[in-house]
């Protein structure tokens, strides 16, 4: 990473709200025009391909009406049959991947990987995980203002779940160092005993199901049973499948998160399709 990249990091990092292509850059060293820009572009070349240094000059009718010209000394991506041709006519030689597009192919990747990140990103930001400082349903996600310590909190409880397998380990530095240490946020360290564990997924699970209700007051025990956003707690709490909580466990954290909220489901039609509250 150059200096001038880490300075504009390092000096983004000490603001108390970030942009969302500020948050985004942090996590990624990218910003969302470089990410978009790169996956608007046609994909590499498949890794079903392979590829042939062309010893001759020469060119093949693959069928009525369409030939490939192949130019001696060239390095050309062609199927498995048509490799076979060339090297048993003697015209080409079987050879690796160039190393051009092998990274081509990985940045590509990357790229993938950072827009799923950035759909996670939007996704908590809309759900409530990270807080804004001014109204996203009335805003592009290019205005939104989210708070430092909200995006903090949300790295911190969600990193296996990121799939950040592209997350540079200086960005990490500066984030985890700088921020999570100097300035920690309110719990403490990950609980180690399936006690601790399921104590610390009953606050986790009640804080969020409370925000939630607050925004919606006539879900139901269905919604949060099968949205992504409250399955992925109870993943993250580490705890073994036969320790984690019950449907009558959830049931009863659902109803002390609505008596927390303070609110009661209207009469009629429960709200139970938890697909359109995605």
């Amino acid at each position: 990473m150059t200096k001038e990249l880490n300075d504009k990091l390092e000096n983004i990092a000490t603001h108390s709200a970030w942009t969302f292509d500020e948050a985004f850059q942090l996590l990624t060293r990218k910003t969302l025009f470089e990410v978009e820009s790169l996956l608007s572009k046609s994909p590499p070349p498949s890794n079903d391909l392979k590829w042939v240094l062309m010893r001759k000059t020469k060119t093949i009718e693959t069928r009525p009406g369409y030939s490939i010209h192949f130019k001696k000394g060239e390095i050309v991506p062609t199927s498995e049959d048509l490799l076979k041709r060339l090297v048993s006519e003697g015209s080409g030689k079987e050879v690796e991947c160039p190393a051009a597009i092998k990274t081509e192919r990985e940045e590509y990747r990357k790229a993938q990987d950072q827009s799923k990140l950035l759909e996670n990103l939007k996704r908590a930001v809309l759900d409530n995980d990270i807080d804004t400082l001014n109204r996203t349903n009335q805003s592009s996600s290019s205005k939104w203002r989210l708070t430092k310590r909200s995006v903090l909190k949300w790295i911190n409880n969600n990193r296996t779940a990121l799939q950040l397998r592209h997350f540079p380990k200086d960005i990490d530095d500066i984030l985890v160092n700088k921020l999570l240490l100097s300035q920690p946020i309110p719990k403490t360290a990950r609980p180690a005993t399936n006690k601790a564990k399921m104590n610390r997924l009953r606050e986790d699970y009640i804080f969020k199901a409370t925000k939630k209700l607050k925004a919606s007051p006539d879900l139901q025990f269905s919604f949060f049973k099968h949205d992504h956003s409250f399955m992925n707690i109870i993943r993250s709490s580490k705890l073994p499948t036969e320790k984690q909580p019950k449907d009558s466990t959830l049931e009863r954290w659902v109803r002390k998160a609505r008596k927390n909220a303070n609110v009661k489901p209207s009469v009629g039609r429960p709200r139970t399709n938890y697909s359109e509250q995605q």
